[in-house]
């Protein structure tokens, strides 16, 4: 725990490794996660609307984290996450382009991992 979900549409073209790579290292320095608990996966979108239209584009993070953190370490995560990818977007990103990032709890009695 946790994982990252990065979906974002076909427009933009968002160098993956290095990103994903940031994205780890952001959610490391945060101090909340053991690294080699962090799972990211990204995917890109061809069928989308932003405003009504395809011209802009847009990054949506989901944070999949363990219930019980505090709202002030969710919105700091949130933050950093979000200004990690915009530093990431390559130069002709479509203007209007929007990031988000969302935080989901899990709940501790439902989860269940298996490591082989």
């Amino acid at each position: 725990m946790p994982h990252l979900l990065v979906e974002y549409a076909n427009n933009i073209a968002l160098p993956l490794d290095e990103t994903l790579n940031a994205l780890h290292e952001t959610l490391v320095q945060s101090g909340q996660f053991d690294p080699q608990d962090i799972k990211i996966r990204a995917q890109s979108h061809a069928d989308y609307r932003v405003g009504g239209t395809k011209a802009s584009g847009f990054v949506h993070l989901t944070l999949h984290l363990m219930a019980g953190r505090k709202a002030e370490i969710k919105a700091e995560l949130s933050q950093n996450l979000a200004q990690t990818i915009a530093a990431k977007l390559p130069e002709y990103t479509p203007t209007g382009t929007q990031i988000t990032v969302q935080m989901q709890d899990i709940e501790r009695e439902s989860y269940h991992k298996i490591i082989l």
